[in-house]
Order: structure tokens, then sequence, then C-alpha cells
């Protein structure tokens, strides 16, 4: 038996049924986000807002999607049968407004993780000059092996993420393995060399912040 036409009302409801559905997603990740940067407030809501504002349009994507399959249904008839009845929702509602959502917190880790491995790189000037005034002391003092290992786990981290390679790395570290000291050249040279590859991540996460610049805007 052949089910009636949806009638326009049945339409109207499914818009405003996918619209609130959809809305769902974007107001539960930002009060996520607002409740883990603080106690929650309409201000601390407005805060997450400004910070990232691909948000904005997250939230306006459902009343679009909504809207536009709400004009295009005006053209067509159709029949509503039962196992069709909920296919609009679940596209508007859930699977676009999902992968929207998805994207943005893609874009938003992979932007933290820049940040984190430009301040990561940066600390490498720091433990060498640390490791570098340890081995000066006449005491043996064997606290540098932690911050070694430390460095040794950054570089080869950020190494294996952007293809750097930094020469100086070989001096400074085959010295202490050797003697367990290391002289002022060999120091100053991996200083430099952590200030080149901070600066060549600085300038990627220029790049980047532009990228996402353009598309959010």
């Amino acid at each position: 038996m052949q089910m009636p036409n949806m009638t326009r009302n049945a339409k109207t409801n499914l818009t405003w049924a996918g619209f609130f559905f959809g809305l769902c997603f974007p107001v539960v990740g930002t009060f996520v986000q607002a409740t883990l940067a603080g106690v929650f407030s309409l201000s601390s809501f407005w805060q997450v807002q400004r910070q990232t504002p691909l948000l904005w349009i997250i939230d306006i994507a459902p009343l679009i999607l909504a809207l536009a399959g709400r004009l295009i249904s005006e053209n067509y008839q159709f029949t509503a049968k039962p196992e069709r009845q909920f296919l609009p929702l679940l596209v508007t509602g859930l699977l676009i407004p999902l992968v929207l959502l998805m994207f943005a917190l893609g874009l938003e880790a992979k932007a933290t993780q820049i940040v984190n491995d430009t301040n990561r790189s940066g600390a490498l000037r720091y433990k060498s000059l640390y490791i570098y005034a340890v081995t000066k002391e006449a005491n043996g003092n064997t606290a540098w092996r932690s911050k070694w290992d430390q460095m040794n786990e950054t570089r080869s981290d950020l190494r294996a993420r952007y293809p750097q390679e930094v020469a100086a790395w070989q001096e400074f570290s085959q010295q202490l393995r050797s003697s367990g000291k290391v002289d002022w050249l060999a120091t100053e040279q991996m200083r430099r060399a952590a200030d080149v590859l901070t600066g060549s991540l600085e300038q990627y996460q220029g790049r980047y912040q532009k990228t996402f610049t353009v598309i959010v805007t």
C-alpha cells in the first residue's frame, strides 16, 4: 500500500527536529570546553566561542542544512516510506554536524600540538646550558643524565614529525657519552641549533595559523 505524500506540516516538523538535534553537538562541545576552562557560566561560554571561531560555523550549520532541506523538499513530491522518514534527520541532524565538529576538534588539536612542539624545542637550549653548568662542577655530578635523556627524546620525537637535521647534536651528545662533560663550544652550537629548530617550528606555526584563518573566514 502506497503511503501518502508528506504534508507541509510534516516537512516543517522534520526541519525543526533536524535543526535542534544537530544543534546539540556544538552546544555540548562548547559546554565541555567551557567547563574545562573553569566554572561554567555564560561569560565562559562566549569566551570559548571567541577563542574558537569555527564553532560559529558549526552552530549555524544545522539551521542552514535544515532550511536547505526544507526548500529542496518543496520542489519534490516524495512518498514518506517508513524507512526514509528519518533519513533527512539522520543526515542533516547527525552526520554532517558530527563531521564538522570532528573537523574543528582536529584543527584545534593540531594547533595545540604545534604550540607544544615549539615550547619543547625551545626548552632544548635551556637544558643544554643546564648540562654544561652541571658537568663543569668538579664533584662528578651526574644529574645531567636525566636532562640529556629528555633532550634526546624530545629531539627524536620532533624529528619524527618535522624532518629537521641538527648537526650540532652529534658533537654535544658524543662528548657527554664519552667523558660525561661538554665544552662551551659544543654547548653554544647546540643552543644555536635549538634556536634554528624553534624558529622553523614557529614559521610552520605561522603558516598553519594562516591556513586555519582562511578556512574559518
